[in-house]
């Protein structure tokens, strides 16, 4: 525990070093060494991405777990039972070493989440709606879709994504923003506004999030279709379309609760759906698909 708190700090120092070197450079009488000023968001981009990239990847168990308010499920919990010897003989079928940890929150959506820091370190939150109402082939449907995501491995590239597209993200609407200020400049001597920087900064972003966003929505149904055709692989193509279409029949088709672009959930709000923020698709799609 330790272990992993201190090596966040020196993740997020490092990362925070890196953004403010403009800053320390100045005050250390070093900047002109460096370079100018348009130089310092290369540094500012860099220790964004660092810092985004390598923290969401480490929590990003934990961080599933608390954002959704879930709860571990004990290796020994008997009403449980059933569901723990599934994930495993699934788990073993998709050939993954080790168990993925098993978690419950409290939502009456037949779902489940997946999110792996690496083969070794996963975790599988399954809603209360689905151990409530899913049938034995559609929990298998939902479990040997998630252990096959994990088993290939694609969703951890898919954590560290986030860092990195934020910091393509962010570094052009810095870039243009500075360019912007600087234009305003009546003199050569002169300092641009950092008020007007800040508010150009904050209107391109809201411009260039959209293509993050499809950027992610893309990967994400890439790594989802991959993994239906692995788990109807195991399950049996026809078993697996079924199952995803008696889900489809029980889920409302016109809600979501994605409001994110992460591998796993930030906030249940319920939100209508939307074509650009929808990086899952829905189970009757999903099952679509497989017949491509």
């Amino acid at each position: 525990m330790f272990k992993a708190v201190f090596l966040m700090i020196g993740v997020i120092c490092t990362g925070l070093s890196i953004a403010f070197a403009d800053y320390w450079l100045s005050k250390l009488g070093l900047k002109e060494l460096v370079g100018a000023r348009e130089y310092a968001v290369f540094f500012w981009a860099g220790g964004i991405a660092l810092t985004g990239a390598l923290s969401t990847w480490y929590l990003a168990n934990d961080m599933a777990v608390w954002s959704v308010g879930a709860e571990y499920v004990k290796s020994d919990e008997p009403s449980l039972a059933n569901i723990q010897a599934l994930v495993a003989a699934l788990s073993l079928a998709a050939g993954l070493k080790h168990q993925p940890k098993l978690a419950v929150y409290p939502v009456q959506d037949i779902n489940a989440i997946v999110v792996a820091r690496s083969r070794r370190s996963s975790t599988i939150a399954i809603s209360k709606g689905a151990l409530d109402r899913a049938d034995d082939s559609q929990m298998r449907a939902i479990i040997g879709y998630c252990v096959t995501k994990i088993a290939s491995g694609e969703i951890i590239p898919l954590l560290l994504l986030q860092g990195v597209v934020m910091a393509f993200t962010l570094f052009p609407t810095r870039m243009f923003a500075l360019l912007l200020g600087t234009s305003l400049r009546t003199a050569e001597e002169d300092t641009p506004s950092d008020t007007i920087e800040r508010v150009l900064t904050a209107i391109l972003e809201v411009l260039f999030l959209p293509f993050t966003a499809l950027l992610i929505r893309y990967y994400s149904r890439e790594i989802e279709n991959r993994a239906d055709r692995r788990a109807a692989a195991i399950l049996g193509a026809d078993r697996f379309k079924t199952a995803l279409k008696t889900l489809e029949s029980e889920s409302a088709p016109r809600v979501f609760r994605e409001s994110y672009a992460l591998p796993h959930k930030f906030g249940m709000t319920k939100l209508p759906r939307l074509w650009l923020l929808g990086f899952h698709a829905s189970y009757g799609l999903r099952a679509q698909r497989l017949d491509v």
